[in-house]
């Protein structure tokens, strides 16, 4: 079947090429950032689908294909509220009122984002600026959890020198 139809070998060939990109980049946010985030972005993956879905049944196929809306819908859309919300309240960005929290919950806890290039080439570019050691201090401790003092960090091993 494949060898006598060109249509479906340049699909899969479109279809490779694409997998190949959606595996890198997932690579790429996992070394930019961290595992978390990708787990997080892959949740959003759902969310992409569908919309893609529902805009090709009713933008580009005029009804011929893609997903059309059905009674479903509505439950699908309110599972993909509650993975948004989910998000917000791991990222912080929704807190509850009957909770308390401590200062150190509303900085993201992975020690590995002080080893992300984004992050690094931000205080290089910020040290040859010239700011102050307060001021680069205080963009650090924005993005990671407060480390303790004389400790070394080999992955998610921590490895006290204070002797």
């Amino acid at each position: 079947m494949i060898q006598n139809s060109t249509t479906i070998k340049h699909i899969l060939v479109w279809y490779f090429v694409l997998i190949f990109l959606y595996n890198s980049s997932g690579v790429l946010v996992t070394y930019l950032l961290n595992s978390v985030w990708h787990a997080i972005l892959d949740n959003f993956r759902p969310i992409t689908v569908w919309g893609a879905d529902l805009f090709i049944f009713y933008a580009i196929s005029k009804g011929t294909f893609g997903e059309e809306w059905n009674k479903w819908s509505y439950l699908e859309l309110a599972g993909l509220g509650i993975l948004l919300f989910g998000t917000a309240v791991y990222n912080a960005s929704f807190r509850f009122s009957c909770f308390t929290y401590d200062h150190g919950s509303a900085v993201m806890a992975t020690p590995m984002m002080a080893r992300s290039p984004l992050l690094t080439s931000a205080m290089e570019h910020a040290r040859a600026q010239g700011l102050s050691d307060d001021l680069r201090q205080k963009m650090v401790t924005q993005y990671v959890a407060p480390q303790q003092q004389y400790a070394t960090q080999y992955g998610f091993i921590s490895v006290s020198t204070q002797q």
